[in-house]
């Protein structure tokens, strides 16, 4: 189990003061010509364990007893992204769920004096959670309980997919039930119960849940930038070492 992490306080009070808590997300994609970067526009979640609160959201709920430093995103099982988080096999074919691939966060808006870029390694979350022993030991080793001691009992990691499910919209939900990205639009939708526009009440539906994914990005550093003044710009390394947080100040 790591340390307590330092730097996510803030970047939570960061993300919390905008609408949209946006980022960039750029992994590595295999190509025929070699490894090549990829970038998009993606939302935070919440921390894995730590979902926002949502009074909209029938999903049953893991017992409040844990947090983590483990940021999660969603996505769809079809899109590239989930297959390059997935580690290399997955890169080269292997499928979308998995663990190990690289990626580097970054967290900037207009009118932000902060900028934050988090680098580590990517783990996809299918409906039952983490795709193998590995992956649901590494998550679960950065998972801590928030008051007194005890290991994961009452954790279900079903149970915590779903309600990363019933914490979206309708309308995002029913993303899920798009025809595969990427498509060419003359095939069709190419599957029933494909369309666009559709919306989702039921968190077990089918077609949705099939395609819908977490993903839990687990940070090894955080590089943070602060030039609110602007006479002093100041930037701090954080880096995970055997387990602890070390923070050190260096030059911007």
């Amino acid at each position: 189990m790591s340390s307590n992490a330092s730097w996510r306080a803030a970047l939570q009070a960061q993300l919390s003061s905008t609408a949209v808590p946006a980022f960039t997300l750029s992994t590595l994609a295999n190509t025929p010509a070699g490894p090549a970067p990829r970038a998009r526009t993606v939302v935070f979640r919440g921390f894995l364990a730590d979902l926002p609160a949502n009074p909209r959201n029938r999903a049953p709920r893991n017992p409040d007893l844990w947090t983590s430093d483990v940021l999660t995103i969603t996505t769809d099982a079809r899109m590239a992204k989930a297959t390059e988080l997935s580690g290399p096999s997955s890169s080269s074919g292997g499928g979308s769920d998995g663990g190990g691939g690289v990626f580097e966060a970054v967290f900037w808006a207009p009118g932000w004096t902060q900028q934050w870029r988090v680098r580590g390694t990517g783990y996809v979350l299918s409906r039952t959670g983490p795709a193998d022993d590995q992956a649901r030991q590494v998550l679960e080793g950065r998972m801590r309980r928030r008051t007194g001691e005890g290991g994961l009992e009452g954790w279900d990691w079903a149970r915590e997919v779903t309600a990363h499910f019933g914490n979206l919209s309708a309308g995002m939900r029913g993303s899920f039930r798009n025809p595969a990205p990427g498509g060419a639009v003359v095939d069709g939708p190419g599957g029933e119960g494909l369309g666009l526009g559709q919306e989702v009440y039921d968190l077990q539906d089918e077609v949705a849940r099939e395609n819908f994914r977490v993903v839990g990005l687990v940070p090894h550093e955080v590089d943070y930038v602060s030039l609110e003044d602007p006479k002093r710009a100041q930037r701090w390394m954080y880096k995970l070492e055997e387990g602890e947080w070390k923070e050190q100040e260096v030059w911007p």
